[in-house]
């Protein structure tokens, strides 16, 4: 039915150590009856009138995220209207997906990182010892221990719908780091007292989770190598469900099966990372499919990967020791303050000794030191407009 707002939870029903983390009664203001918390609009579409690809393909009750990541499994479950729970026995923990009509409406986990007093604590809605207080209690419904927040006071009312929205989605972008667990579909309805509408169409969830958790390893292993050619499923699929921008949008125009992935990241003008992305983005959404796999790159080792590391290293320790302010920084001499800023600081995140930390050489981070100590210096030199032009005089003279 439709939802009617949180019930309040009395305090003689609160666990003790919120029972004493209580403000004193006359400091409580006055409520008679239940809370009333705003409900959201519904997002327009929820149950009728989206774009949906042609011939969806159905939800599998069980399987691999391996084979069924979680971007595409959250489009599946939209498409075919899917209502019930999806469990995960992750490694680390293990997480549930309530689905209504397609849409995610509920999510849990067994994770400590994940429980919504955590979420609070680290965007700074509640305090160190108001957050100890809430791990007390054995209320673990989400958005019932929301609501004990706003009664204590801890939170304002217009803080819960938010937090508990965001509390859902930070579950289930936890799932799109999963490459190999298993899922097991069941038909169980979402409990009433957690269910919540998501602001987000689940075509932009999923797009939103490929953003924040896709390496670009993990993208060219889904799209394939540079020769892959993609090809739109369809006419009208409309793309403003994924929240993309100008940009993003025209990476869709380019998809006309003639063009291979290569070229698309070439001349679209977006980054790599964020162009492969949005085009995985679109081919979960099944608004694109992958018509020829091209064959990805062979994937280096742990191995070969930190030598590949440590030659860069000792390159640019050696430039340190003996070259100049622009070879340090890679630039040429007529650079501007600008790229001398933007060398500075990707060479610094490249090359930082929080990138090495699994090796025990203490060499290696010497190194690091004293190249850190050299990029800093070119830097402060080649800042100054007027000291870098008499700079690279100098070095011609």
């Amino acid at each position: 039915g439709k939802w009617e707002g949180p019930r309040l939870v009395k305090p003689a029903q609160w666990p003790a150590p919120l029972r004493a983390a209580r403000p004193p009664a006359n400091d409580q203001p006055e409520v008679e009856g239940p809370m009333k918390v705003e409900e959201p609009e519904a997002v327009e579409g929820f149950k009728s009138g989206l774009t949906a690809p042609p011939t969806p393909a159905p939800f599998a009750p069980r399987g691999t995220l391996g084979l069924l990541d979680a971007p595409t499994l959250i489009c599946r479950a939209f498409e075919s209207r899917l209502t019930g729970r999806v469990d995960i026995a992750g490694a680390d923990a293990e997480r549930t997906l309530w689905f209504e009509e397609g849409r995610l409406v509920a999510a849990a986990s067994t994770s400590l990182v994940e429980r919504i007093e955590d979420l609070a604590l680290r965007a700074g809605l509640v305090t160190g010892p108001q957050h100890h207080a809430l791990r007390m209690s054995e209320e673990r419904l989400a958005r019932r221990l929301a609501l004990v927040m706003v009664e204590l006071g801890y939170i304002r009312p217009n803080e819960m719908y938010p937090l508990v929205c965001k509390h859902v989605q930070e579950i289930a972008f936890s799932v799109f780091l999963d490459d190999e667990s298993a899922y097991v579909y069941s038909e169980e309805p979402p409990p009433s007292e957690e269910r919540v509408v998501l602001p987000l169409h689940p075509y932009a969830l999923a797009t939103e989770g490929i953003r924040r958790k896709y390496s670009s390893e993990r993208l060219y292993a889904r799209l394939g190598g540079p020769a892959t050619l993609l090809r739109a499923r369809g006419q009208g699929f409309e793309l403003d469900y994924l929240g993309l921008g100008a940009r993003e949008r025209r990476l869709g125009s380019m998809v006309d099966g003639l063009r291979t992935l290569e070229e698309i990241l070439f001349e679209s003008g977006v980054e790599e990372l964020a162009a492969l992305k949005v085009l995985y983005a679109l081919v979960a959404v099944g608004a694109v499919e992958i018509a020829v796999l091209g064959q990805a790159a062979r994937a280096k080792s742990p191995e070969e990967a930190a030598r590949l590391d440590l030659s860069r290293v000792a390159d640019k320790y050696n430039q340190a020791l003996s070259g100049d302010y622009f070879q340090i920084l890679g630039l040429r001499r007529d650079a501007t303050g600008y790229e001398v800023r933007e060398a500075y600081e990707r060479l610094s995140r490249e090359l930082s000794a929080e990138r090495f930390i699994a090796i025990a050489d203490p060499s290696v981070h010497a190194r690091l030191q004293e190249i850190g100590r050299a990029l800093a210096e070119a830097a402060d030199v080649l800042s100054d407009d007027a000291v870098r032009a008499q700079y690279a005089r100098s070095l011609t003279e």
